[in-house]
């Protein structure tokens, strides 16, 4: 039987967004998936992608650099990766 979530992504966020895999926090039904993207090291994944209502197809590297810079920052700083990010517009 699959787990609830506690949270969702609202449909009125336009922003592209990062879940982690595996985790039973936080959804984001109404957003696509452009990749899966490896923490290089925890290996922790993501994944990633933008509103379905608006679907962006240009410059998907540029988010998933940020991303990859943003879990590299955490472990540099010794946080613990989220379970989502807000990756903006």
């Amino acid at each position: 039987m699959e787990m609830p979530y506690k949270r969702q992504i609202p449909r009125t966020l336009l922003d592209v967004v990062a879940t982690k895999k595996g985790q039973h926090e936080v959804n984001a039904p109404y957003h696509g998936v452009w990749d899966t993207v490896k923490c290089t090291v925890c290996n922790d994944e993501f994944l990633i992608g933008p509103p379905r209502m608006f679907n962006v197809h240009c410059h998907h590297n540029h988010y998933i650099r940020l991303l990859r810079a943003t879990l590299l920052a955490e472990h540099e700083r010794q946080q613990a990766h989220l379970n989502d990010y807000d990756l903006g517009w």
